[in-house]
């Protein structure tokens, strides 16, 4: 029986315009397992055309559906995609190349995060915080985990504008009812106030202080 190392997952709901393009830049898996979650269009069709292990079903919430797919998994490693994703070769060569360098001397680093790496760790304090090279594809370091992020807001553009009270405000400058934002979400960012190049280690004061007012105003009403 051969032996299933690496399995796809594909979470889809009513994707039948993309799933195919997903689907085609699997084949470097050993199996496919595709979970179908209240599809009503052609998603079945399609899935079926690429592989068997298919699960169909209803989920109220997203985790569900894909603990759901992760246990139907036969691989010793997941990589899990969704249908509008694509995995590229160009993803494996960004990977190829910069574990290439990473294994370099140092002085022959030609990639750019691997020298801004190397002048944040001549600052101590930086250095107790900042990682040492590593390659990514380090068979010691698997499995490997890819998190999809949508970005809401940056500190560095100010955050969610707030009154004294910690209120959220409209964009006519005044308070939304019940609607209150604390900490990095409003902006505070630390400002240098906890000490000299201070970052995410150091937000807590102004994330109480903060956290507070917006108590303190809820409690008066």
């Amino acid at each position: 029986m051969e032996t299933i190392q690496l399995s796809a997952l594909v979470v889809a709901y009513n994707e039948e315009a993309r799933l195919a393009a997903c689907l085609d830049g699997l084949t470097f898996a050993d199996e496919t397992v595709v979970v179908l979650d209240k599809c009503t269009d052609g998603s079945k069709s399609i899935a079926s055309g690429y592989t068997d292990r298919l699960i169909e079903g209803s989920w109220d919430r997203e985790g569900e559906r894909r603990n759901v797919g992760i246990e139907a998994c036969r691989g010793k490693w997941i990589f899990e995609i969704d249908a509008d994703e694509r995995a590229s070769d160009v993803l494996a060569e960004e990977i190829r190349r910069y574990d290439e360098a990473a294994r370099r001397p140092r002085r022959d680093h030609d990639d750019d995060q691997l020298r801004r790496i190397a002048h944040l760790r001549r600052y101590r304090g930086d250095r107790l915080r900042t990682c040492k090279f590593a390659s990514i594809d380090d068979p010691r370091a698997h499995p490997l985990i890819a998190i999809r992020e949508q970005i809401i807001t940056r500190k560095s553009l100010g955050g969610i504008q707030t009154d004294l009270q910690s209120r959220v405000l409209d964009t006519s400058g005044k308070p939304i009812a019940g609607l209150f934002a604390v900490g990095e979400a409003a902006g505070f960012g630390g400002g240098g106030v906890h000490g000299k190049r201070s970052l995410e280690g150091t937000f807590l004061g102004g994330c109480v202080l903060t956290a507070r007012a917006a108590a303190a105003a809820i409690c008066v009403g």
